[in-house]
């Protein structure tokens, strides 16, 4: 079972869950909190599937503006191995329709 750590970081969280033995962690877009099992893993040294849904709030009402996937791998040379599987995001827009009387 994976829990997210409760640190600074922790507000960014949305979800964290393993599939197949994976965890995968569910981000608010450029948060990335960590996340740990009852087994002493951690997001930070295990590799790890990144999911980061983008968007904020106009006015009190919040917006989506898109979705971003990456693999988070192992570490070498004091780097993180990453790759981008997915993204659509709409930077600095959202997907919302403007209302009728715009």
């Amino acid at each position: 079972m994976w829990s997210i750590k409760q640190d600074y970081h922790a507000s960014g969280a949305i979800e964290v869950f393993e599939t197949e033995g994976i965890p995968v962690l569910v981000v608010h877009g450029g948060r990335y909190p960590q996340a740990e099992s009852d087994d002493g893993r951690s997001t930070r040294d295990v590799p790890h599937i990144l999911i980061s849904v983008w968007g904020g709030t106009d006015n009190e009402t919040r917006f989506f503006s898109g979705v971003s996937v990456s693999v988070m791998g192992t570490w070498h040379r004091g780097f993180r191995r990453a790759m981008k599987v997915f993204e659509d995001v709409v930077y600095g827009g959202s997907r919302r329709e403007p209302t009728p009387d715009a």
